[in-house]
């Protein structure tokens, strides 16, 4: 309703003057580019333009003198801000690829994108607030000019003591301040949940570390470390190719350390493994060889082997198990598989017997010699 109380001119002026320096200041924000990055995108824009036209036409209507409400608006244009928070997490949320955040090359990029999503709440949670401060304080100043609209509590409903009872409305800077402890807790929860990722990579073992650096495809066999046998691993790769003590090196694998047995080292280990460089499609086979005792005697050998591969950052185990070589000279066969696209062909293991070692040095022209 229109108020029929006069008030000096001056007073306009004062009142027009203070919404005059706002919008110069808002104005001096967008010359500067400080206005770029929220005007540059469209839910804030939007969001933006929204707020700014209730402050306009809630400011308008109080300099002509109607009874705008400003608690209500202020009300309002928090609460706005307080739901542009809450779209703003569901929509940063949403665009989380949850298959990135298993992999640290990639999690930094979705860290990064809910990081510039999430900047929609903080943004939204600005201009509502600001609009609040700017119609509080100017509701402020026309009751320090004009004295207290009293045409508003008239209208209010009384008490059995005949007085005015207020409305109950939540403060507008009460709301703003749930608002952002609710933006702070909400990013801070998000932030260490998109990080727990990377804190595992940080406790993986040593183990896992070496076999990263090591290769794509990794066997190794161990014996007992008193034992003084002489244990060969072989493999068998794509490509007929074959390594072994005496061919270490080839294009796939390559054989770490020929191990002797404990008398010719002093490392207190009994240990040999391959690494490969990629894996190409095709079948893989491993065995043992009992080469050499050592002067042991001819004693059946407990030999643990371990083969595994690399799928992104985990090494997935092909085969666990001990065998025995129970004579000198055996050669047994661990397993048979084949890789697919870098990954394991599950039906295609196979337990069946097959020599490497022997295979080769019965072929002709092989470079394999008895002897180390």
């Amino acid at each position: 309703m229109e108020s029929e109380e006069k008030h000096p001119t001056w007073m306009k002026f004062i009142e027009l003057a203070l919404l005059m320096s706002v919008s110069a200041l808002l104005g001096t924000l967008y010359s500067l580019g400080y206005l770029d990055r929220i005007l540059g995108q469209d839910l804030t824009f939007w969001f933006f333009c929204i707020i700014l036209a209730i402050v306009i036409l809630v400011e308008g209507f109080a300099l002509t003198g109607f009874d705008a409400d400003d608690h209500f608006w202020s009300w309002l244009t928090t609460g706005l801000g307080m739901l542009g928070t809450v779209l703003g997490f569901s929509i940063a949320l949403a665009g989380i690829e949850v298959d990135a955040l298993s992999d640290p090359a990639t999690l930094s990029a979705e860290i990064g994108s809910f990081l510039k999503t999430v900047s929609f709440a903080i943004d939204t949670t600005m201009i509502g607030l600001s609009a609040a401060m700017v119609m509080e304080a100017m509701n402020k100043v026309r009751e320090m000019l004009y004295g207290n609209n009293t045409a508003q509590e008239e209208q209010l409903p009384e008490n059995r003591e005949g007085r005015a009872v207020p409305r109950q409305r939540e403060d507008s800077m009460s709301i703003a301040f749930q608002d952002i402890l609710m933006l702070l807790a909400l990013l801070m929860f998000t932030l260490v949940v998109l990080l727990i990722p990377l804190i595992e990579v940080k406790q993986e073992t040593t183990r896992t570390e070496i076999e990263k650096a090591a290769g794509d495809m990794i066997a190794e066999i161990s014996w007992p470390a008193d034992s003084p046998a002489d244990i060969d691993l072989w493999t068998s790769a794509p490509g007929k190719e074959k390594i072994g003590y005496s061919m270490p090196y080839g294009q796939i694998f390559n054989l770490v350390r020929d191990d002797l047995g404990r008398d010719v080292d002093f490392s207190g280990l009994n240990y040999e493994f391959v690494f490969s460089r990629g894996i190409p499609d095709g079948r893989y086979r491993f065995s043992i060889v009992y080469y050499s005792d050592n002067g042991l005697g001819n004693v059946p050998v407990d030999v643990r082997v371990s083969i595994r591969y690399r799928q992104e950052r985990l090494m997935i185990p092909v085969y666990e198990g001990v065998l025995t070589l129970d004579r000198l000279g055996q050669e047994k066969g661990v397993i048979s598989f084949v890789m697919k696209d870098k990954k394991l062909v599950e039906e295609s293991k196979s337990f069946a017997p097959f020599e490497i070692f022997y295979g080769t040095m019965n072929q002709p022209g092989s470079a394999i010699q008895m002897g180390k």
